[in-house]
């Protein structure tokens, strides 16, 4: 089960004023954020068709801005790994991240342009003191996306990010680098899941002077750090979660052949549209020749 951030931020007494979305992906993980109204969000997205999905589906609502770019830790360029599920795609190249989504394949690479999260913010004139949280869900990247982000590091109340406890992608942060590098900036992990895979974990990270640990699990709060979770031994256990995710990696590539299948149809509807109309304009031709030539006869007998 995923976490759910506003009670978290909640119990903590965070109040959303500001979120970067770092990987937002087609916008289907907006609908954690439904509560939060009254607070400015910046979507983030590396992909370019992705990316206009997700400005289709935030529409024209005055406190969400949609931007295209890739977040790294400098501002350069970079290739994206497009995978046949997009919110797999990384802009660090999949390694060990294959064994766990047998079913996964790469299908392209793009070139993308890389900025880090304060450059961003410098770019489209936006304060950093207006956002107070941030989320990060880059397969990987997260580490590189928090190296860039001195800036904003200051002004945050609390971070979510997804990691896993081995490295999945060449270069790619662990769960125990992520963890260290934010207790550095004095972060805290407060909760965390498995709704993915027993090894990749989502995070939330709250800024030491927020700390309640009242709230804190008490496994967690003993020493405020996060302990990577027990895998679960049984073999039956395992084939169960393993089959599991099968069954979510061929369900996200049914749902990305059905979109591809869609956009087909859509084509054969206007091709066939087109027809008709030209149809329509043959047989008005035929008709006023027909007109024509009955005149031309009834002239020739006068």
């Amino acid at each position: 089960m995923k976490l759910n951030l506003h009670q978290i931020f909640q119990d903590h007494k965070v109040t959303p004023r500001g979120i970067i979305y770092v990987g937002a992906g087609e916008g289907r993980s907006l609908k954690r954020f439904a509560k939060f109204t009254n607070a400015k969000i910046l979507l983030i997205e590396a992909n370019p068709v992705t990316c206009e999905r997700l400005k289709m589906a935030v529409g024209d609502r005055p406190n969400i801005q949609t931007v295209h770019v890739a977040i790294a830790d400098q501002n350069s360029t970079a290739t994206l790994h497009v995978t046949n599920i997009e919110s797999n795609s990384s802009i660090l190249s999949l390694t060990e991240y294959k064994k766990l989504y047998p079913n996964l394949t790469e299908t392209q690479q793009i070139p993308v342009e890389t900025r880090t999260i304060d450059s961003i913010l410098t770019e489209l004139n936006l304060l950093p003191e207006d956002y107070n949280i941030l989320c990060l869900d880059i397969q990987g990247a997260e580490l590189l996306a928090l190296t860039g982000a001195s800036e904003i590091l200051q002004n945050l109340d609390a971070i979510y990010s997804t990691t896993s406890q081995n490295q999945l992608f060449e270069g790619g942060a662990t769960f125990e680098q992520l963890n260290a590098f934010l207790n550095e900036h004095y972060f805290t992990p407060v909760a965390q899941a498995t709704p993915y895979h027993p090894s990749r974990y989502e995070v939330v990270y709250i800024h030491n002077n927020l700390i309640n640990t009242s709230v804190i699990p008490s496994e967690i709060a003993q020493n405020l750090r996060l302990q990577p979770p027990t895998v679960p031994k049984p073999t039956e256990l395992k084939i169960t979660l393993s089959r599991l995710q099968e069954l979510e990696s061929e369900q996200e590539l049914l749902k990305y052949q059905l979109q591809q299948h869609q956009k087909d149809l859509e084509k054969s509807q206007s091709d066939f549209q087109q027809k008709q109309k030209e149809l329509e304009n043959s047989q008005s031709q035929l008709q006023q020749t027909r007109k024509d030539l009955e005149k031309s006869q009834s002239d020739y007998q006068h």
